[in-house]
């Protein structure tokens, strides 16, 4: 595990407020979550069984109107924005029944610290001193 993810990790569980600098500027600041939401907050990941049902999965989630799914056809995986609630997963794997598409996986994914600092970034730079948390910067 790198030493910036674990300064991610360790900020996310013992920060109260995270501040987020970019090119000696302050760019966000708020608790993980607040952070986590302003970046567009869980994805809906799926990862159908059979590749051939690709495809019909990614037609399935279009139809959603949720955005524009993402798909990875060597993983078998698609994902989609899911806001902040769980009834879209619900959806998903009813509509993926009726539709008798078999999932190796289907979940909730949050996004990680890493993954926010990038996101307000735009992924130009490594979360180094990406941040204070109690008042300590963290390195």
């Amino acid at each position: 595990m790198s030493a910036n993810r674990v300064r991610a990790q360790e900020a996310e569980h013992l920060a109260d407020k995270i501040v987020v600098i970019d090119k000696g500027k302050v760019i966000a600041e708020g608790t993980a979550d607040q952070l986590k939401a302003q970046t567009g907050g869980s994805t809906l990941d799926a990862r159908v069984a059979d590749p051939t049902d690709l495809g019909r999965a990614v037609a399935v989630l279009v139809a959603l109107g949720k955005g524009e799914p993402r798909s990875d056809p060597d993983q078998r995986r698609l994902s989609i924005p899911a806001g902040e609630g769980t009834d879209l997963l619900l959806e998903v794997g009813r509509r993926f029944q009726e539709a008798e598409i078999a999932l190796d996986d289907l979940g909730i994914r949050r996004p990680t610290l890493d993954e926010v600092f990038l996101a307000l970034t735009g992924g130009t730079e490594s979360p180094d001193n990406a941040g204070t948390a109690r008042g300590r910067e963290i390195q």
